[in-house]
């Protein structure tokens, strides 16, 4: 019923073929570990890419909130009617601050000169949104625009404040009323230019 274990195996090297098999074999398990170093070194690299964004991510997040309260601050009290493109200056500076300070991030806006002039009539983008680099990445264009963001990106500590001072439509998924008052609210900002 129960049968002998074969110890060949774990029992060492006996004779001089194994030896030379084992010796055979050495360099392969030494390439095996090198591409596993490897492997090993750009799992390492990723993160500390990763890490470096987040600790950039949110520094820059915090100095520049702080600069938006004090442009909202004194747009709220001197120019009311430019509060909320003064609050989007400051999400065009932070998008554009990632850009140049992220170590694997090269960018080349084309086609600017198709888009419409500042004063121009107002129009609508619509971005490919494969990623979160999509977003600053709008930045770049320039311009005044307003986002149409999920209820979510909202309620992120400083960003969501930042959002609503600056305009930016929130609207709830699944939710017919609230995407019917952000297509209400888009067409107002659309109107306003």
């Amino acid at each position: 019923m129960f049968r002998r274990r074969d110890t060949s195996l774990t029992s060492g090297v006996r004779n001089k073929a194994q030896s030379k098999t084992w010796t055979a074999r050495k360099p392969s398990l030494a390439c095996s570990s090198m591409t596993l170093r490897i492997f090993w070194d750009k799992r390492m690299l990723k993160y500390i890419l990763a890490a470096y964004f987040w600790i950039l991510f949110i520094a820059t997040t915090c100095v520049l909130f702080s600069w938006l309260a004090v442009v909202h601050l004194y747009h709220k009290l001197f120019k009311p009617e430019r509060l909320s493109e003064a609050s989007h200056d400051v999400a065009v500076l932070w998008g554009r601050t990632l850009f140049a300070l992220g170590p694997a991030w090269t960018h080349k806006v084309r086609g600017r000169e198709n888009l419409p002039a500042v004063d121009a009539e107002p129009y609508v983008m619509v971005a490919n949104h494969s990623s979160t680099a999509d977003i600053w990445a709008l930045f770049l264009v320039g311009g005044q625009f307003r986002w149409l963001s999920k209820d979510a990106m909202f309620k992120v500590p400083l960003v969501g404040q930042a959002m609503r001072w600056a305009g930016y439509v929130s609207v709830t998924r699944g939710n017919k009323q609230s995407q019917y008052q952000a297509i209400e609210t888009s067409r107002q900002w659309l109107r306003k230019g």
